[in-house]
């Protein structure tokens, strides 16, 4: 795996060249961990309408 924090990377740059004002997130990550590592969005279920015109509705679930 990767060390993010070994890669060349300042953050200060960073948040003058993308105009940004602070950088927040999770503790204990480095931005580009953040960036590049961590989820962003986790999916726990996905529903559907009918399927070709069926009745009723579809439902998907992440595995447990």
């Amino acid at each position: 795996m990767l060390n993010w924090r070994s890669c060349p990377f300042d953050e200060e740059d960073s948040m003058v060249r993308s105009h940004t004002r602070s950088i927040e997130g999770e503790e204990g990550c480095s931005v580009l961990e953040r960036l590049w590592e961590r989820p962003a969005v986790r999916v726990i279920s996905l529903a559907a309408g009918p399927r070709r015109g069926g009745p009723g509705s579809r439902a998907v679930h992440g595995g447990r």
